[in-house]
């Protein structure tokens, strides 16, 4: 089971994408049941083989994210990884503090793991922000009108917290705040 290392969005502004991930299955799709065993996040870094390393990497965890401010996100709508599995999500606007916390975080992982393996979609120059709200959807094209039509765009986050979790099943390993 894979690590990866997650930006958690703040309570209550969690609550805005529980209710858009209770509307998709409302409307049958049921690859968003998974999303519930864990809170509402923004992925930073996928550690695919990194079995024994859980606490070497949340003491690099644990200094780096109290150097880093919480972040303000806005998510401006919905996109579609094509896939195979299609995957359904909430794209943020790309702002320079989120890539340049992306970025950091990276770097303070390879200047401490130097052979820690990090999933390729991830690094810096292919890492596209994004909060899932649907993973192997059969119609992804499906939850497009649904989420244009219900819910009021953009919709403004606040994001403090970076956990270390293991997934699946999602067990949080270790939280860090930010700031």
């Amino acid at each position: 089971m894979p690590l990866a290392v997650t930006l958690r969005l703040d309570d209550p502004d969690a609550a805005s994408i529980t209710a858009i991930w209770e509307m998709l299955l409302a409307r049958g799709l049921e690859a968003t049941r998974r999303n519930f065993a864990y809170a509402p996040h923004l992925t930073l870094a996928i550690l695919p083989d990194a079995p024994d390393e859980e606490d070497a990497i949340a003491e690099t965890l644990t200094g780096f994210a109290g150097g880093c401010a919480p972040l303000e996100l806005t998510l401006s709508g919905p996109g579609i990884f094509p896939g195979p599995p299609a995957v359904v999500y909430l794209a943020p606007v790309p702002r320079r503090d989120l890539l340049d916390l992306h970025k950091n975080l990276d770097d303070a992982l390879t200047a401490r793991h130097p052979e820690l393996a990090r999933a390729g979609h991830y690094l810096p120059g292919a890492f596209v922000p994004h909060v899932t709200l649907c993973e192997a959807a059969e119609d992804p094209a499906a939850a497009i009108p649904a989420l244009l039509a219900g819910s009021a765009w953009p919709l403004r986050l606040r994001a403090s917290r970076l956990e270390l979790v293991r997934f699946h099943p999602a067990r949080v390993v270790a939280g860090f705040a930010m700031g």
